[in-house]
């Protein structure tokens, strides 16, 4: 019974995806795959991940990529994940069950842990105990169902509010090398290319910087203020 999106990826072979989606919680949290297949007769998941950043999406593709598994159409959320580097904590340490995966050993061995991560039994458990520690392994063991199911992978959330924790980047690198690598990725597999700005609330500060974004990336859906008259839309969320 797959716990995370990168053992739903692991465990399929040769599947095929007319439509992807990638992203932070606020596609995890709010693209209902369920409701696009019935809508447009087309299969799809949501690889959204909370908190995740565009080194998360990249492995995740990477490792859909090894396990042959196609997709027409890859529709990714950028915005203020834009200038995060690297991979989220939380993806790092639901990668280390999968150490004995070429890709997922290569990018571990950027930790500088390889060795005991190898050769010190448990190591790479205890590390990242929070996450994958001994509770996951036994639900894993006796096979138990999670509480969401991932089988498309949306995760939804409930409720409204319009306190916001932290504001938004004031600011936007010019190139992200990771998002370039999903640029490669996607021309090798021959699948077409979406970004989107997801909607953020009007009261987000330096909400308005995001419009920036199109400087770097100039096909971008610019999603920002789309529900400004809809503000039940919104939940209490901390980015």
């Amino acid at each position: 019974m797959p716990k995370n999106k990168i053992h739903k990826i692991l465990q399929l072979k040769k599947e095929h995806y007319d439509i992807a989606f990638l992203g932070s919680s606020r596609t995890e949290n709010h693209i209902d795959c369920e409701l696009v297949e019935k809508l447009t007769g087309k299969s799809c998941i949501n690889l959204g991940i909370s908190g995740g950043t565009i080194g998360d999406m990249q492995i995740l593709l990477a490792l859909a990529e090894s396990k042959e598994i196609s997709i027409d159409t890859i529709v990714i959320q950028i915005d203020y994940n834009f200038n995060k580097k690297g991979l989220s904590q939380n993806f790092k340490a639901n990668l280390v069950p999968f150490l004995d995966h070429p890709l997922v050993k290569n990018e571990l061995k950027k930790d500088g842990d390889n060795f005991y991560y190898t050769y010190v039994p448990f190591y790479r458990y205890m590390k990242y105990d929070k996450v994958v520690g001994f509770r996951q392994f036994f639900t894993s063991l006796i096979n138990k169902k999670p509480k969401k199911e991932i089988d498309l992978g949306f995760k939804p959330k409930r409720g409204k509010g319009l306190e916001i924790s932290g504001n938004l980047p004031t600011h936007f690198n010019d190139t992200n090398q990771e998002l370039e690598a999903i640029n490669d990725i996607t021309e090798r597999t021959g699948a077409k290319l979406i970004y989107f700005t997801a909607p953020f609330c009007k009261y987000a500060k330096n909400r308005d910087k995001l419009k920036t974004l199109k400087l770097s990336i100039p096909s971008i859906l610019d999603y920002v203020s789309i529900f400004d008259d809809q503000e039940e839309f919104f939940l209490i969320v901390d980015i």
